[in-house]
């Protein structure tokens, strides 16, 4: 798409303004913020803890990839959902085999198919049942 524009992206601009596909200029905008996740022990459960979550968006992906991370480090579960941030949903896993009595923090990461990242807050720690 291209025109004669006044004022491009915030900058003045005088002239021809030419706008590629992002497969040329690639995309470098990450999916919005991911809210903290919650986290609690299922009843009647040992060695479990549900992590839940509410989906993000991003303004050229419709799909995403969500990471749920363990203690800051690991990697639990890895996710694709598409979304529409007028109808954002819940997610959730339930991590299981943890050690009866052990507290875990989990945060959840947002990738784009660019690879743009961005990463929730870590949740509040909870132990396992």
């Amino acid at each position: 798409m291209g025109g004669d524009f006044t004022n491009v992206n915030g900058q003045k601009q005088q002239g021809l303004t030419r706008f590629p596909s992002l497969g040329i200029a690639g995309d470098v905008n990450p999916p919005e913020l991911v809210r903290k996740p919650a986290v609690a022990k299922p009843d009647g459960t040992t060695g479990q803890l549900r992590v839940t979550w509410i989906q993000t968006w991003d303004r050229d992906n419709k799909k995403l990839t969500y990471e749920v991370i363990r203690d800051g480090t690991t990697v639990v579960h890895t996710t694709d959902s598409e979304s529409k941030f007028w109808d954002l949903k819940n997610l959730s896993y339930t991590d299981t085999g943890l050690t009866p009595g052990s507290s875990h923090t989990y945060s959840v990461r947002a990738i784009d198919p660019f690879n743009n990242r961005i990463r929730s807050s870590a949740s509040d720690p909870v132990q396992a049942g």
